[in-house]
């Protein structure tokens, strides 16, 4: 029995200072080196650097954690001057923006401006210029773990609590740095001329705030948008703009300024005007009041991202977009609009990504789809055979609306301006000036 004794004991001995060297093997094999690499944090387009940091990096088995940990200095990064008004701000891919803890303090009036996360961060907008200081952590943590169940900063070892397999890393990188932001409004187009018929891409940067600019000019309105670090907008130059330079006016808070676009004139033809029919009791009065109004209503985000493609099969067009209207001999207006010739049943799609703001039908153009497709650019499709599509529905590109009659007509407006489908159609222009 002794012997026995002996032998459990001896095994037992073993059994730990097995186990105490492999501890020991993992302890010195886990470095600084097993922490998640603190690079590719910037603030404007400047690399940061961290501050302190506290990790738990999982021992074999996850047994239990070796921390690193460093307390957080009164050091702080010096990023000097900003112009951008809304400065980005990237973490690593393995740092939640959900689990960013981001305090933003405006030393001139000592008020935190901003307190949140990262994901917070991307609504945020400053509201002056001055001198700012940010303290930020990064975090990793595991599903289900809270911070406050991460060792204090001074320890050496800390419980692992085995929340996900195979373990990884959790903790935290901190960042103290400090900017001064000299935000200048700024304005400008994405080409320096357009053609009658087309569109340029309108940018604003610098602004402070969250007020969109406001814009004026003899071409049209324009809708604009948040866009990254400024505000994105589309001006259209119809086919009777006037051919020469034009002044904008862009109005920023209490900032005015003044820009120039050039408009050169355009030649689009003649076609044969379609057959007069009886125009029904009240129809024009219908479509002032329901198509009209949607000329200027609110209009989201830019939904498009690439493509642009033709609503219908067509076997030919009898009347394209800016084209002088001949009946009889007798030289009419322009059209604003492309009349397509189609064979009856066929598709019809959304041009490209958007909402549907209006689909019945009217008195003056039959059955009606408007799909609104962002920053004040809407589709109007008139003459459908049927519809398939309901108002609020959220379109995709190639999505079907109804079937073609006959004919099927296609006018698309920025505001209540119209351009040419094609120039779209072929991704030439202003509205694919992001891509």
């Amino acid at each position: 029995m002794k012997r026995f004794l002996l032998w459990l004991l001896g095994v037992l001995l073993g059994v730990v200072l097995f186990v105490g060297i492999v501890v020991g093997i993992s302890w010195y094999s886990v470095g600084e080196g097993s922490l998640p690499d603190s690079e590719g944090v910037t603030f404007a387009g400047v690399p940061l650097e961290k501050n302190g940091y506290c990790w738990q990096v999982p021992l074999i088995g996850a047994l239990a954690d070796r921390v690193f940990a460093q307390s957080n200095t009164l050091s702080v990064q010096k990023l000097g001057d900003i112009s951008d008004a809304r400065p980005e701000l990237t973490v690593p891919d393995w740092a939640d923006p959900a689990q960013v803890a981001l305090t933003i303090h405006h030393k001139e009036s000592e008020q935190v401006v901003f307190e949140g996360s990262l994901a917070e961060y991307q609504d945020f907008h400053f509201q002056q210029n001055g001198t700012y200081d940010v303290e930020m952590q990064l975090w990793r943590l595991p599903a289900g773990v809270e911070k406050s169940m991460l060792a204090e900063p001074t320890a050496k070892v800390a419980k692992n609590p085995r929340a996900e397999q195979p373990a990884r890393p959790m903790g935290w990188y901190g960042y103290r740095f400090s900017f001064t932001m000299e935000a200048t409004p700024q304005v400008s187009f994405s080409a320096e001329q357009i053609r009658q018929g087309d569109a340029v891409a309108v940018f604003v940067t610098g602004l402070l705030g969250d007020t969109p600019p406001v814009l004026k000019s003899e071409l049209g309105s324009v809708q604009f948008q948040p866009d990254g670090s400024g505000w994105l907008g589309y001006l259209g130059a119809a086919y009777n703009a006037d051919a020469k330079k034009h002044t904008i006016t862009v109005s920023m808070g209490d900032v005015e300024t003044q820009v120039e676009l050039r408009v050169k004139e355009r030649s689009f033809g003649t076609a044969e005007a379609l057959p007069e029919t009886d125009v029904p009791e009240g129809a024009e009065q219908e479509f002032r009041d329901i198509i009209w109004r949607l000329y200027g209503a609110p209009s989201g985000p830019r939904q498009w991202v690439v493509a642009w493609e033709k609503p219908v099969q067509y076997d030919s067009i009898l009347i394209g977009y800016g084209m002088q209207k001949v009946r009889d001999g007798q030289v009419g207006g322009k059209s604003n609009s492309t009349v397509f010739a189609t064979t009856p049943g066929t598709s019809v799609i959304t041009p490209t990504a958007g909402t549907v703001v209006y689909a019945g039908e009217l008195k003056l153009t039959g059955n009606t789809v408007v799909i609104d497709h962002g920053c004040g650019v809407r589709s109007y499709i008139y003459g459908l055979a049927d519809i398939s599509v309901s108002e609020g529905d959220q379109l995709a590109l190639n999505n079907p609306i109804g079937t073609a009659a006959e004919t099927l007509t296609l006018d698309v407006k920025i505001g209540k301006k119209s351009i040419d489908p094609f120039e779209l159609f072929n991704g030439n222009g202003g509205l694919f000036a992001k891509e």
